[in-house]
């Protein structure tokens, strides 16, 4: 039963860190597109493949040794 309620309030914890992290990153955000104004951001091809293997979820990987090699 404490070990139980320990999980709740780390778990707790961490979500309201991650919502304060979001929140001041979202806002952090907001200004720097404001300083840009209407120009557009000048991306090289390797921050627009990082942009995109971010914007994807990743694809679960099976455990090691349980893949087929002969599929």
């Amino acid at each position: 039963m404490i070990l139980q309620m320990l999980i709740t309030m780390a778990a707790g914890w961490v979500q309201r860190h991650q919502q304060q992290v979001i929140a001041y990153l979202s806002e952090e955000n907001r200004l720097l597109k404001a300083q840009l104004g209407h120009r557009r951001l000048q991306l090289t091809n390797t921050e627009r493949r990082r942009l995109a293997a971010l914007a994807r979820p990743r694809p679960s990987t099976p455990a090691r040794g349980c893949h087929n090699r002969h599929a």
